[in-house]
């Protein structure tokens, strides 16, 4: 389950803790310099003793790396909090509806799509960020390596579903974060996307140079016990990887990251 963020206050420790980890030389007296902010100040915002304007929320919104919807998620935290008025502090929290963690979310039924939705769909709209980007079937389909008919179907696909809206300046934009259920035991979207994607990691082994890829794969004997653990271990890297993402100024690779995390040994109760 990802950590979910309820005020302001906590993204702040938070990011200070991501800091430290990687220099636990990195103290509160820095971060407060690098936010702009005096120690004492640092303290009391963390204590919820004192609070932030709008101003200064998005001027350490942008300290912290944020861009765009990211700035405007932590500025309507503080507004939720902070602002003068109380229509100004609802409005504030009826955005905060529409994020999840400082991404804009839609949440979408496989059921509801009219179309069977493959790994291509999804690289699609992500592929929208990057600059270079063209929204016609030829360059999509050197790109992705799939036939010109697919990349023309897949763009009438996500183009229908309002997966990605073309301006009437022909500018394209996509919905920031687009959440499935795939949690789910049998889901034939989850398992034929999982088998796409591992087919794509094992294609991956071979076409592309080891500075390009980052593969490995870890057998362990664990304490059941600790398997929370293990799991918060994932999440938390997760989340450092959206950070790293949100910080990104350029964006002109598209990645595949995937997790797994499952026991081999067959349950007992099933053998017998």
């Amino acid at each position: 389950m990802e950590k979910q963020f309820e005020d302001y206050q906590s993204v702040i420790e938070y990011e200070f803790n991501i800091r430290n980890k990687r220099n636990p030389k990195y103290s509160l007296r820095a971060y407060a310099r690098d936010l702009g902010l005096t120690p004492s100040q640092l303290s009391e915002v963390l204590s919820y003793k004192q609070g932030l304007s709008t101003q200064k929320a998005v001027t350490i919104a942008k300290k912290l790396g944020y861009r765009d919807r990211k700035i405007t998620w932590f500025r309507c935290l503080v507004e939720a909090q902070h602002a003068r008025s109380k229509q100004r502090r609802e409005e504030a929290k009826k955005k905060l509806s529409n994020y999840s963690n400082g991404v804009e979310t839609r949440e979408a039924s496989i059921d509801s799509l009219n179309f069977t939705l493959n790994w291509f769909h999804l690289a699609i709209r992500r592929m929208v960020n990057m600059p270079a980007f063209k929204l016609e079937p030829e360059w999509i389909s050197q790109k992705l390596g799939i036939s010109k008919r697919v990349s023309q179907a897949a763009i009438s696909d996500l183009i229908e579903a309002g997966l990605i809206k073309v301006d009437p300046d022909n500018k394209v934009t996509s919905i920031e974060n687009l959440s499935f259920n795939t949690d789910q035991k049998s889901s034939r979207f989850a398992d034929k996307f999982y088998q796409q994607i591992l087919y794509k990691a094992y294609r991956a082994r071979k076409i592309f140079e080891p500075h390009r890829r980052k593969q490995g794969l870890h057998l362990l004997t664990i304490d059941n016990k600790l398997l929370p653990e293990l799991f918060d271990l994932i999440q938390e890297f997760e989340d450092r990887l959206d950070h790293l993402t949100y910080k990104s100024q350029k964006h002109d690779e598209l990645m595949v990251v995937t997790f797994q995390a499952f026991p081999l040994l067959l349950d007992q109760s099933k053998e017998s």
